[in-house]
């Protein structure tokens, strides 16, 4: 078997684009969208405030899930949160979810069935893990790939719990990223 890069060129590629359509969908929705993504974001801020925010985002990154936190980052800027509160709750929400993936992975363990799953759909996120340990969650943490795969399956593979909690922190820049290219795509837009 072949030495895994930390960071393959593919997977560089693929987190350029993801964070290119983040910033496009954000100056998009700032020239199009501004009004009514306004008022869905005072109503979500108004009806399940920053506890709210901090729950859907803990729950996206603790379970296996397709989804990004990145809409609702959006919804909450532009609900009128401060931008630097929209940063912390979202940056501490996904690291804590990414230590309730793991601890998961590491309580149910990965059925043979989702590893096979994993080994086929997300091959390079499985090899990270496998080759690099709490390396690979930082690889997965930064990248535009479900988080709670990488710290399941960290869990079920019994990867050491402080690696992991360090590897978690790499959420913090990429939160901040996301609320950059969120407010920059914004202000192109003609939003904010």
């Amino acid at each position: 078997m072949s030495e895994t890069k930390l960071f393959p060129r593919h997977l560089v590629i693929r987190l350029v684009i993801g964070f290119a359509v983040i910033f496009g969908l954000a100056v998009l929705c700032g020239m199009f969208l501004m009004e009514p993504l306004e008022r869905l974001g005072t109503a979500a801020v108004t009806q399940f405030g920053l506890l709210g925010l901090f729950v859907a985002i803990l729950l996206i990154d603790s379970f296996p899930t397709p989804m990004s936190y990145a809409p609702l980052l959006l919804l909450a800027i532009q609900g009128d949160v401060p931008v630097l509160i929209v940063f912390a709750t979202g940056s501490l929400a996904s690291m804590c979810g990414g230590m309730i993936g793991y601890g998961m992975g590491r309580a149910v363990g990965l059925p043979k069935k989702i590893e096979g799953w994993l080994e086929d759909n997300h091959p390079e996120q499985f090899a990270l893990l496998k080759e690099h340990g709490a390396w690979g969650v930082a690889a997965v943490a930064a990248l535009p790939l479900p988080f709670a795969l990488g710290t399941w399956t960290a869990g079920a593979m019994r990867v050491k719990f402080l690696g992991v909690v360090l590897a978690c922190l790499v959420r913090i820049p990429k939160t901040g990223f996301y609320v950059a290219l969120i407010m920059g795509g914004l202000k192109l837009g003609g939003g904010q």
